[in-house]
């Protein structure tokens, strides 16, 4: 007669094939990360009210053109600036509260935008590049027909 009070996964060994093991090492690293990235984009927040004030002061001392001037500023800095930094302070703070809770959707939120924040400032970085190069190739034509 067979024996029916073993469990299921009786005999069964760990395999490679489980899945990823998140260690206690990782997590102190994730809680470490979290800390950082919370910083920096504190950082980046501070920057943009800072790029903001500046953009307006110079609207008041300048008159009504320059408040388009600043109003085009305070814009491209909160491209530049705040999406950054809200895709940072997301990703720290809901790293930490997946991490104390131990809740795998916001571990995955957190990594979201994570992946967002990435996504942005590699987009930003290929623009900043495709500008160079036209600066570059602008300024090089402009010098070839000076005839330096």
């Amino acid at each position: 007669m067979e024996n029916f009070d073993q469990p299921m996964d009786m005999g069964m060994e760990a395999s490679k094939d489980d899945g990823l093991i998140i260690t206690e090492e990782v997590r102190q690293y994730w809680k470490q990360i979290a800390v950082w990235t919370q910083f920096f984009a504190i950082l980046l927040f501070i920057l943009f009210g800072l790029a903001s004030l500046f953009a307006l002061s110079l609207a008041f001392a300048v008159g009504a053109a320059g408040l388009i001037g600043s109003i085009m500023v305070i814009g491209l800095y909160g491209a530049v600036l705040f999406f950054p930094a809200l895709y940072y302070y997301r990703f720290s703070t809901q790293m930490k509260e997946a991490l104390r809770s131990e809740d795998n959707g916001l571990l995955d939120q957190s990594f979201m935008n994570l992946k967002r924040f990435y996504r942005y400032v590699g987009i930003l970085l290929i623009v900043l590049i495709s500008l160079y190069v036209v600066f570059f190739l602008t300024f090089g034509a402009a010098m070839m027909s000076r005839g330096f």
